[in-house]
């Protein structure tokens, strides 16, 4: 696939923001009741599923501090 200059101009415009990225592999029925989930809620899948992602990282963080404290 050529991506051409169109494409490294693209590149160099967004060059100052840093992205990672992973791939998710998903068991269909438990992204079905993400979808269900997210909807409820009037999120995006993707959204519902970044701030739960969000909120666990967070309360294992603050797990071995009230365990020290």
């Amino acid at each position: 696939m050529d991506w051409g200059a169109g494409a490294a101009m693209t590149v160099e415009k967004h060059a100052t923001r840093e992205v990672h990225g992973c791939i998710l592999l998903i068991p269909s029925d438990l992204f079905r009741a993400l979808e269900r989930e997210a909807a409820r809620q009037a999120l995006s899948p993707e959204t519902f599923l970044l701030r739960l992602l969000a909120s666990r990282v967070a309360q294992s963080e603050e797990a071995p501090a009230a365990r020290h404290g």
